[in-house]
């Protein structure tokens, strides 16, 4: 499976690093269910991530925030990820996936 992520160069995704604070606003409606809400457990694999299951997905996600993050040195990674190691959350847009099994 084909997954979507937001990331920076260290890997971070911008939920843990410094562009949490620019996405409060977005984290906390309706439309951006937290990732237990939305039935994703991350306790699972060596290196658990969140992200999207589509391209089309990742924009809906972020919106209006995209380019903002985009400009802030964010770029959208492409990774490819064993079925066996994704979970797609019952919204169908985000999904967790262990990235030690994934090739960008």
């Amino acid at each position: 499976m084909l997954v979507y992520r937001v990331e920076n160069a260290s890997g971070e995704g911008p939920y843990v690093s410094g562009a949490a604070n620019l996405l409060r606003k977005h984290n906390y409606c309706a439309n951006h269910p937290l990732i237990y809400e939305d039935n994703i457990e991350l306790r699972w694999g060596k290196d658990p991530r969140c992200g999207c299951v589509n391209l089309e997905a990742l924009k809906k996600w972020f919106g209006e925030y995209l380019q903002t993050l985009l400009n802030l040195g964010y770029y959208i990674v492409e990774y490819s990820v064993l079925d066996s190691r994704v979970i797609v959350g019952k919204s169908g847009i985000q999904c967790g996936f262990d990235r030690y099994y994934a090739s960008k």
